[in-house]
């Protein structure tokens, strides 16, 4: 048996009004992203958020945001205002402007002047109007886990051990006897896809309530993920894969496309080994150049400029330092240094390096 999950006292539930402020980041308990499946004659339909009773799932208020005295249940789909930020764990995945076409639809009614976005899960698509499930849909072939509620034979219910479905899904069903039918059929089915559902938790806000945001860097509609598909793979259960949409808010996409990034990258290594060589070139030639100067290294002449290499340049009026006592030195003579545009003479083969 899984821990008891257990529902806590119902809201009241008008039928209109706000459920009450949203500015700092809810945290639910993990337990809240479980899928309980919620079978009657199939198995095809699991919804988060859920405790079990005797009769089943139940809406788990443990799950969402706290409500205001008075306000409706948070299971219904009416707005936090000021509502600034997403629970943690949900996503923007739809914005409204009053007077403007949104990604989505918002209920009720909009005032002049006000946001709306509504948070669910990464893979889920935004609540229909006047709903407040955010749906998610796992076509064959695929795999999950879900749980079930089990009867504990009182008043209570708990969750049973997780269940492993793999997409398409053989099930049998026992329909129950109808006014035609005296006895129950049996029948089976071959099932190739499961409806997710999860509880939108929806937000309003104005410009004036944007200072009221203090635990949290960015109001609710700052990001809005593209919408996502699920996907799943054995051990991790359902986990989402993005599908490449059109920016619904216009923005602009944020960075570079992984082929630039990759062509960046390819560029600045081929800069950076052009580089490289350039300065082992030039180390050569200067080292040479010194090599053919009797002038202490420490001591080396600097130069404005670097003259072409088929070019001989005069040395620097600079006294001549000799070699360490390790070393046999030997002058050169008068004549082993000429000014630019006379004949190169070399050294003669006594001289040690």
């Amino acid at each position: 048996m899984a821990q008891l999950i257990t529902a806590s006292s119902t809201a009241t539930s008008p039928t209109t009004g706000v459920l009450g402020p949203l500015v700092t980041v809810f945290t639910p308990p993990a337990w809240c992203t479980l899928n309980v499946a919620e079978c009657e004659d199939t198995c095809t339909v699991a919804w988060r958020s859920q405790s079990c009773i005797s009769t089943g799932p139940s809406n788990a208020y443990a799950c969402a945001p706290t409500t205001t005295n008075g306000a409706p249940s948070p299971f219904q789909e009416f707005p936090y205002s000021p509502g600034l930020v997403c629970p943690s764990g949900l996503f923007t995945s739809g914005i409204a402007t009053y007077g403007s076409a949104g990604t989505w639809t918002p209920f009720p009614t909009m005032t002049p002047g006000e946001t709306a976005a509504v948070c669910c899960p990464s893979g889920y698509s935004p609540p229909n109007p006047q709903e407040n499930n955010c749906v998610s849909i796992g076509f064959a072939p695929t795999n999950f886990f879900v749980v079930s509620c089990e009867d504990n034979g009182d008043s209570t219910g708990s969750t049973g051990s997780p269940a492993y479905i793999t997409l398409p899904q053989t099930q049998t069903a026992t329909l129950s006897a109808g006014a035609a039918t005296a006895t129950a059929s049996i029948t089976t089915f071959v099932a190739t896809s499961w409806l997710f559902s999860a509880n939108a938790v929806q937000l309003r806000w104005q410009s004036k309530d944007l200072s009221l945001n203090i635990s949290s860097s960015a109001a609710a509609g700052a990001t809005t993920p593209s919408p996502q598909l699920i996907t799943t793979s054995p051990g991790q259960g359902i986990t989402a894969s993005t599908q490449q949409t059109s920016n619904p808010t216009g923005s602009p996409p944020a960075g570079l496309s992984t082929g630039a990034e990759a062509g960046v990258g390819v560029g600045i290594g081929l800069l950076a080994v052009a580089v490289l060589i350039g300065f082992l070139v030039w180390c050569l030639r200067r080292r040479k150049s010194r090599a053919e100067s009797p002038v202490s290294p420490s001591h080396a002449p600097l130069y404005s400029d670097l003259r072409g290499s088929h070019e001989p340049g005069e040395l620097a009026g600079r006294p001549v330092y000799e070699l360490d006592e390790q070393r046999h030195p030997h002058e050169a003579d008068s004549k082993a240094v000429h000014v630019a545009g006379q004949e190169r003479q070399e050294l003669d083969g006594g001289t040690n390096r």
